[in-house]
């Protein structure tokens, strides 16, 4: 894997913990929430540590030699593997498209490139349509996405890419917030997104 290493950065990893920054959820998020999926993981193992509370698990890693690589190390059954070079907005779609639980979206982003990092938006703008059940979207390392739009000269790229996230999420949001500190970049945004209503 050290030639994947050289190319993208590894992934942070989600800790558990950190649903207890979940906001207005009132018990363990994996009674409500029966899934997880990460996408562009890079190496990360966030979904080995998941897998013993939620009922399924996805991750989407960015080579299928890292996918490979982490598939070899899991005993279980429970995860379900996918990778996607350079993108993992086609098995986010596939996913999304077949998922019918509550679950919980961890976008793992670490100022890999523009052109990868900049699908941030689509990435939401797919589960928002095609998933259907209520959704939180963990974005990782939100304040380090940048050089994806054009911004006025007193402006704040992350302020203004935060706002069209937001915007692209219409009636299905529920609520949304940061965790973390904005001061280095590392911060994470938070989504809740309620069930889609059938036409």
């Amino acid at each position: 894997m050290s030639q994947d290493k050289d190319t993208y950065h590894i992934a942070r990893n989600l800790s558990f913990h950190f649903f207890g920054s979940v906001r207005g959820i009132g018990m363990a998020i994996p009674n409500v929430y029966k899934s997880y999926i990460e996408t562009d993981a890079s190496g990360g193992t966030s979904v080995f540590s998941m897998a013993p509370h939620f009922e399924s698990c996805y991750t989407i890693q960015l080579k299928e030699e890292i996918k490979k690589e982490l598939k070899e190390k899991y005993s279980g059954e429970k995860i379900q593997w996918y990778s996607n070079s350079g993108s993992s907005l086609g098995a986010l779609s596939s996913i999304c498209s077949n998922l019918k639980t509550k679950a919980v979206f961890y976008l793992n982003y670490n100022n890999f490139t523009p052109n990868h990092d900049c699908l941030i938006e689509n990435y939401v703008k797919a589960i928002v349509s095609r998933c259907k059940e209520d959704n939180i979207i963990i974005i990782d390392s939100f304040g380090l996405i940048n050089s994806c739009i054009t911004i006025k000269q007193d402006e704040n790229e992350s302020d203004v890419l935060e706002k069209k996230i937001i915007d692209s999420c219409g009636k299905r949001l529920s609520n949304n917030y940061i965790v973390g500190s904005k001061s280095n970049g590392r911060y994470r945004l938070v989504l809740h997104l309620s069930k889609l209503e059938e036409n």
